[in-house]
């Protein structure tokens, strides 16, 4: 039987905001960047409300029961607007064990079930710009009558971390309903129905305490549709596969350089697979420094400056046909960081 001191609780903790959201009047500008009258403007805020507690068990040695809970409220203010609360409950369990000696570095297999919600931003609700629909009118692509997102994640993996060595599989399942989306066909946000989020995390580090340490990550993510025309296929904009190889390089004086390539593989713009975007390769690099309780971080983002696609989104023409519009990814880029710690 398990003694008392196997058993952690952690209290319910509240969390509690009021976040204004204040739009600043919409108004055209001209080409020489003379602003317009106004035409839109709207007002409001968000009340959002949190209660969540958790809890752990080990009813063995090498095994370990987690469960906790949040309960979410969310209520927004925008008088003509549209007034709203949205609550849940986002419960989650899981269990680990560990294999092998308790001595030494064991190997963890864990699993865990969970809910989770997600609403739509003031923006997506209430965002008042109106948009010309070149008939004489306006559109705006704000929806007042957006539902909550809500996901069910089931995800099961090993791990382990060694003095030489760590690695880290990960499979996951995650089913949402009344995702939210940019929906071409209407110009505006919508709830585009019920998606599967499906795939393989994995990664691993090679000598994590030494001088010179390379570490790889791979995942393959299957995100589709489970109803409409599009049913089965890729999602737009998501990478079938994701591969990062890295090497990182302590040096003396507590400097450390990492360097890390992004490969993106298996990518549409479109949902219905029309337009397939082409394969991406970047090259990032950082240095940092510790200086005491400070640590000064250098990032030099795609050195190669190279030319790709970062998103896109297929839009229809007066004629009805898909139209591709590309977003190229940033260039070379440079950025610089201090983080104190006290």
């Amino acid at each position: 039987m398990p003694n008392a001191q196997s058993w952690i609780w952690w209290p319910p903790v509240c969390q509690s905001s009021v976040q204004e959201k204040m739009n600043a009047p919409a108004a055209p500008v001209a080409d020489d960047g003379v602003r317009g009258p106004e035409v839109a403007s709207v007002s409001g805020r968000r009340e959002r409300f949190g209660l969540f507690f958790s809890g752990a068990w080990e009813p063995a040695d090498r095994v370990r029961l987690t469960a906790g809970a949040r309960w979410d409220s969310i209520g927004d203010r925008f008088g003509s607007a549209g007034d709203s609360t949205r609550r849940a409950w986002s419960p989650r369990a899981g269990v680990s064990v560990r294999i092998g000696r308790l001595d030494a570095r064991p190997t963890s297999v864990f699993f865990q079930a969970s809910r989770a919600f997600k609403a739509p931003t003031v923006d997506q609700l209430f965002d008042p710009r109106p948009f010309p629909d070149f008939s004489g009118g306006t559109f705006s692509i704000s929806n007042t009558l957006l539902e909550p997102q809500r996901a069910e994640t089931l995800e099961a993996g090993i791990s382990r971390r060694g003095g030489r060595s760590s690695f880290e599989l990960v499979l996951y399942r995650t089913e949402v309903d009344n995702e939210i989306d940019f929906d071409p066909v209407t110009f505006r946000y919508a709830n585009i129905g019920r998606t599967l989020h499906q795939g393989v995390e994995a990664s691993a580090t090679l000598f994590p305490a030494s001088s010179v340490s390379p570490f790889f990550s791979w995942s393959w993510t299957r995100t589709e549709p489970l109803e409409g025309e599009n049913r089965g296929g890729q999602l737009k904009n998501i990478p079938e596969h994701l591969v990062r190889p890295g090497l990182a390089i302590a040096l003396s004086g507590e400097l450390r350089v990492e360097t890390v390539a992004t490969i993106l593989t298996g990518r549409f713009l479109d949902d219905g697979h029309r337009f397939p975007l082409d394969d991406a390769a970047v090259l990032d690099i950082r240095v940092s420094k510790r200086f005491g309780g400070f640590l000064a971080k250098a990032d030099f983002l795609n050195v190669t400056d190279r030319n790709w696609e970062e998103v896109g989104l297929a839009l229809p023409d007066f004629q009805g046909d898909l139209v591709p519009y590309y977003f190229p990814a940033a260039g070379f880029t440079a950025r610089l960081g201090i983080e104190w710690r006290f």
